[in-house]
């Protein structure tokens, strides 16, 4: 019977199935491995008893070529740039040949990386060689066993072929976008796309795109149909031309002669046999939407680019995975399998030479190279912590216990693979603290970490002070709060994954801050008391102040109030703190004499006087005279003659300290005539407008500034004998006048009018048939027009006669921008209320007839509320009703008039 833990080693050993020859590789793990969490563990590397695996991660994508910008630059294939290339070839010898459209050149990239233009380079159709040569956005390109290229001239509908040294010839096709078989140029083509040469039959094989069909054209130019119907597209699976293609775009050749077709517009993956029977590949549903790029590998697994980002494979077996790039995202990205991104509608090719796949991305103007060789992924992931490098050695320091779990591992070359098993097993390891000796540190030091690491980052490390009060810590970072030795003990507790560690405790000594303390030099005159003595701090730690000292120092001085002029020393001394030394800096106090001025006379006078100030004490001292808080230039001696009206002081100086007298006013008088202002004020023309203006002239001219105050403005005017101020707003304003350089000032208030709104206010006597007006707003006449007759007065008030029925009422001034009143005049029996809407008065017609008891009440409309009611006897004519003592808005107005009753609906506004 086999023991449990030999069974164990026999299930897990590492094999690699498949007949063992000397190409396929055949790789093996000492298995199992146990390692230890956050433990380094003993790197493992694979055993390889077969063909030699390539360094590197299977799938892994590069940038072979290109900048990645559109362009046309040769040269080291890093600098190059490219155009939108579709067609994509190797040779036997590792040549690489790019149909670059949009450039309508054939690009070769040579093994050491110089990209240069093989043939081509302006659009056209010329058979010739190298550059001379002409096409028309080549989109397909492959090669011969002999090395000859062929293209499929897209925009020439023409098959090309170019020998070795570059010359361009017409393989097959008229040129004219058409169909038919036949020999070289009497054959023809409409938008072939791709092309791939078959050396089962050494011919080329075309995507006749837009012919719908699948063509042979031998290395002769004889051109023969293998698929598909000339121009009729569809989707039918049958043998040669009865199956039906709709656009194909690219076709591949595997080692047996079949041939793969990317049918373009029917989404799918078709495959055409040496029968010539057609058929759809299963799984060809993941190639995703408009497959266009396609190859096969040495083993028949299918490659297919198309218009979302992914390279995808497909097996002989019809499964489909994607090996590289990503749907939602189709930006130059290099990585492994899906971690790498893609351009859409990429050429593609089969690399035999280096065992990969070569795509033409045009989208991203690069050339890419997915390698199918190296070390895959290994499945499932490896514990958190190890990995495995392209060469399949695993190793890595684990940071969490893992179970004993099969890993398995694939690795390629460009013969075959092989699969792996190894067992991995993480086991719990011991927290272990390492904590360096602190440093010397002061009082006033920044935060700082106390450096403690442990062989396990997910547990917390603890921390302990002994003496808060000197440093405390947390998150592994130390601060300071005082002076002196403390202890900071440092321990982790144990997890799932690790035992708990040894604590580990270090001294740390904080010394004390040195603090130095100035003593403020103070000033002061002759017989003031001693002034408060300050000191200067230099320089306090954190945000301490004099108030956090324990004991702090004092300054002192042998100066009294009793004491003369002169310099004397002040001390310091008495500070005492547990986190602080002290130095002290002495100052110095300067008592000085208090200065007066003396005026040798009047210091108010008429301009042209004078009077002489001077200084007291008048030796000794540095002098400067200011006027009205200025200094006055030059006048730096002990006395000084006034002859202008101001403020003057003097200051003096005694080592670098000073003392200002008290000011003297001197007063030179200025006069001027009373009468030497003239104001003149025009008032607005118009309500709304500011064309009011003020025009001064004066008897005196000199220098004068003029200050408009009032109504919201405040501006000041310069002139010397006469002043007109413009477009001034109606209202009241004040204009003062000053003289340059003179205490000087006169004032005046002035007012600009403004014409005042007109108002007409109508009174009706129906009995009499007049109207009297009240008029309003006018200087000077009123222009009234009644029923055609026209009117003209200067009073306030006027009667005239009315009509019986509608009498049409127009009254005017003298000034167009007061506007026109119009009313209409209703003479009836009637009772009738006006004015409606009516501002105080409201008026009502109540008839030739007189009425004994009339009542009368206004309803608010609002709230139906009563806000107004009276009585009246005997009554005929009109009733005026005073109604200002209610608001403005909407109301009823009922009456009633001995047995006759009616309502009215009134507005005040």
């Amino acid at each position: 019977m086999i023991k449990p833990y030999c069974a164990i080693l026999f299930l897990f050993s590492l094999v690699c199935w498949g007949n063992v020859y000397a190409q396929k590789p055949n790789i093996s793990y000492v298995t199992p491995q146990i390692d230890t969490v956050g433990k380094a563990s003993t790197p493992v590397s694979p055993k390889n008893t077969g063909g030699a695996i390539p360094i590197g991660f299977y799938t892994q994508t590069s940038t072979l070529a290109g900048e990645g910008v559109s362009g046309d630059v040769n040269g080291n294939i890093k600098a190059a740039t490219f155009g939108s290339q579709m067609g994509i070839a190797e040779d036997a010898s590792g040549d690489i040949y790019i149909a670059d459209a949009n450039n309508n050149v054939i690009r070769k990239i040579t093994p050491n990386g110089i990209v240069s233009n093989f043939a081509g380079g302006v659009k056209g159709y010329e058979d010739a060689a190298g550059p001379s040569a002409k096409f028309n956005q080549p989109t397909g390109v492959t090669c011969d066993a002999q090395g000859n290229i062929y293209v499929a001239d897209y925009g020439n509908n023409m098959i090309r072929r170019i020998t070795p040294g570059g010359v361009v010839t017409t393989l097959a096709g008229s040129g004219k976008a058409a169909d038919g078989d036949g020999t070289g140029t009497s054959a023809n083509f409409n938008l072939p796309y791709g092309i791939v040469y078959d050396a089962t039959t050494n011919a080329i094989i075309v995507a006749d795109t837009y012919n719908n069909e699948i063509r042979s054209v031998t290395l002769t130019g004889v051109v023969t149909a293998i698929a598909g119907a000339a121009g009729v597209g569809g989707y039918t699976d049958a043998a040669g031309t009865s199956a039906r293609f709709n656009k194909p775009y690219g076709v591949a050749v595997d080692a047996a002669g079949n041939i793969y077709v990317a049918d373009t517009y029917n989404n799918k993956i078709r495959k055409i046999d040496n029968t010539g029977n057609v058929t759809t590949l299963s799984g060809n549903s993941l190639a995703g939407p408009s497959p266009q790029g396609i190859t096969v590998d040495n083993f028949g697994n299918v490659y297919v680019t198309s218009q979302t980002p992914v390279i995808t494979k497909i097996s002989p077996s019809g499964q489909a995975s994607v090996i590289a790039g990503n749907a939602a995202d189709s930006t130059k990205v290099d990585g492994i399998g899906t971690a790498a991104r893609f351009g859409k509608h990429g050429g593609i090719t089969y690399d035999p030479v280096n065992g990969g796949i070569l795509v033409a991305d045009g989208g991203n103007y690069v050339i890419r190279d997915i390698s199918l060789t190296g070390y895959e992924s290994i499945t499932p992931a490896l514990p958190h912590g190890l990995r495995m490098d392209s060469t399949g050695t695993i190793s890595g320091k684990p940071d969490s216990i893992s179970p004993l779990t099969n890993y398995r591992v694939v690795a390629y070359n460009k013969t075959d693979s092989c699969v792996a098993i190894i067992s991995i097993q993480v086991v719990g390891g011991q927290n272990l603290i390492s904590f360096p000796a602190f440093p010397s540190k002061t009082y006033g030091d920044p935060v700082f970490s106390a450096g403690v690491t442990s062989n396990n980052s997910n547990v917390t490390i603890t921390y302990v002070s002994s003496n808060p009060k000197i440093a405390t810590i947390q998150n592994d970072s130390v601060k300071i709060v005082g002076a002196g030795t403390v202890t900071i003990t440092a321990s982790q507790p144990a997890n799932n994954n690790y035992s708990a560690a040894a604590p580990v405790s270090r001294i740390l000594k904080i010394n004390k801050a040195a603090l130095t303390v100035t003593a403020n030099d103070q000033y002061w005159l002759v017989g003031d008391a001693n002034p408060m003595l300050s000191l200067s701090y230099k320089t306090f730690a954190y945000k301490d102040s004099a108030k956090n000292l324990l004991v702090a120092p004092i300054a002192t001085t042998t100066a009294t109030t009793g004491s003369k002029a002169g310099t004397y020393p002040i001390t310091v001394s008495g500070g005492l703190d547990s986190n602080y030394t002290f130095t002290y800096v002495p100052g110095t106090l300067t008592i000085q004499a208090i200065p007066t001025i003396i005026a040798n006379g009047p210091t108010a006078f008429i301009e042209g006087g004078s009077v002489r100030l001077t200084a007291s004490p008048n030796t000794g001292y540095a002098y400067q005279w200011l006027k009205n808080g200025t200094p006055i230039t030059g006048d730096t001696t002990n006395s000084f003659v006034a002859t202008t009206s101001g403020v003057y002081t003097v200051s003096l100086s005694l080592n670098s300290h000073s003392a200002t007298a008290v000011a003297d006013t001197v007063v030179a008088a200025f006069k001027l005539s009373p009468e030497n202002f003239r104001v003149l004020i025009k008032g607005a023309s118009c309500l709304g407008t500011n064309n009011g203006s003020i025009y001064v002239n004066v008897l005196q001219p000199l220098k004068y500034t003029a200050t408009l105050n009032g109504n919201g403005i405040s501006k000041s005017y310069f002139f010397s004998d006469t002043l007109s101020i413009n477009n001034i707003a109606p209202g009241a304003y004040d204009i003062c006048f000053t003289v340059d350089s003179e205490a000087y000032q006169q004032c005046f208030n002035v007012n600009i009018t403004q014409p005042q709104d007109l108002s007409v206010y109508s009174t009706v006597n129906v009995a009499q048939k007049t109207v009297s007006l009240q008029l309003g707003g006018s200087e000077n006449v009123y222009n009234i027009t009644l029923n055609s007759k026209s009117y003209t007065t200067t009073d306030s008030v006027i009667t005239l006669p009315l009509e019986n029925g509608d009498n049409k009422l127009s009254v005017t001034t003298g000034k167009l921008c007061q506007g026109v009143i119009d009313k209409d005049i209703v003479v009836s029996g009637d009772i009738t209320a006006y004015p409606n809407p009516f501002q105080d008065i409201l008026n009502v017609n109540i008839g030739n007839a007189v009425v004994k008891n009339i009542d009368y009440n206004v309803y608010s409309l609002t709230n139906g509320k009563l806000v107004y009611s009276g009585q009246n006897n005997n009554q005929s004519g009109m009733l005026r009703l005073d109604l200002s003592g209610i608001a403005d808005g909407i109301y009823y107005l009922k009456l009633n008039l001995d047995s006759k009753k009616s309502s009215f609906k009134i507005i005040k506004k």
